[in-house]
């Protein structure tokens, strides 16, 4: 199965093959490929309890090294649940790339949800206890390094474009100003905090109410605080985001800079999945539409 031009096919037979070659205990195994929202890897549960991780390209492959780096640095650190590291695969039977067996997570993602509008209320508190608990770890000594973090007018600069393409579908002009109030926001002076970088509701599990688990840490990075608020949008509906910010604090540039962001990811996710029905883009639009109303309302 392939999403992106270029990518590797890869299915459960391919697994089946990895695991013959280098988990031969598992070579019996149920396996089940899960659907959902991710775009970089394919995930297969192995049997009850592990799920494997297979990247369907080279850049995918980098970002999984880098959950497998920190994946047993942060797995009782945080507030929520992490996947524990079972087996670290390298490349055989015809596939080029590294791939991992992640302990299985029980719970559900948050798109279902999201998308149904009755996000509850404890999950702010949640979201705001994980962020907290990032915040906190140190990364003065072998920070990792990835592609989100920085400076946030930069990564709004090649929006306006794809917003341009959505005209007709959002109002535009209130996203523009989105885009132009972080832009014009204060930038970020301060050390850099620890970000997952990427708390979309596919990389988050619920049950009963609360946040129960996360996932993939492929876009681990340190940087602006800012990067780590855009569930505020993505996730969260508005009396939530009022919560999450008396919860975390933030001074107006800081949750300027992440409205902006939110818009950024949004309006590519829309422009880029919509074509193909992905998941990814209907919660695109509904990141857009939170951040059109929060405007409207301001």
């Amino acid at each position: 199965m392939t999403l992106h031009d270029g990518d590797t096919p890869v299915d459960a037979d391919q697994l089946r093959r990895l695991l013959e070659e280098q988990r031969p205990d598992l070579a019996d195994a149920p396996l089940q490929v899960v659907e959902g929202p991710g775009t970089d890897h394919v995930l297969v549960r192995v049997g009850d309890d592990l799920v494997a991780r297979l990247p369907r390209n080279a850049p995918a492959a980098v970002s999984l090294g880098t959950e497998l780096r920190w994946l047993p640095r942060l797995v009782d650190r945080l507030t929520l649940p992490l996947p524990r590291v079972e087996h670290e695969g390298v490349p055989g039977a015809g596939y080029p790339f590294v791939w991992a067996l992640l302990g299985w997570l029980d719970g559900h993602d948050l798109c279902a949800v999201v998308l149904d509008g009755q996000v509850p209320r404890t999950w702010a508190d949640d979201l705001a206890d994980l962020v907290t608990t990032l915040r906190a770890v140190d990364v003065s000594v072998d920070a990792p390094q990835g592609a989100r973090g920085g400076d946030v007018a930069t990564r709004a600069a090649g929006a306006d474009d794809v917003l341009t393409a959505l005209a007709g579908r959002h109002r535009v002009g209130v996203l523009r100003r989105a885009l132009d109030l972080g832009r014009e926001a204060a930038p970020f002076a301060g050390p850099p905090v620890l970000l997952h970088a990427d708390l979309i509701p596919g990389n988050l599990l619920h049950r009963d109410g609360r946040l129960t688990g996360l996932l993939d840490l492929g876009a681990l990075t340190t940087g602006d605080p800012a990067w780590d608020l855009t569930p505020a949008w993505w996730v969260l509906d508005a009396p939530g985001r009022s919560r999450l910010r008396d919860l975390l604090g933030g001074d107006d540039a800081v949750w300027a800079r992440a409205r902006a962001l939110a818009t950024v990811q949004g309006a590519l996710a829309t422009w880029h999945y919509t074509p193909g029905r992905h998941p990814l883009a209907a919660l695109g639009d509904r990141a857009l539409q939170q951040v059109a109303a929060d405007l409207s309302r301001a």
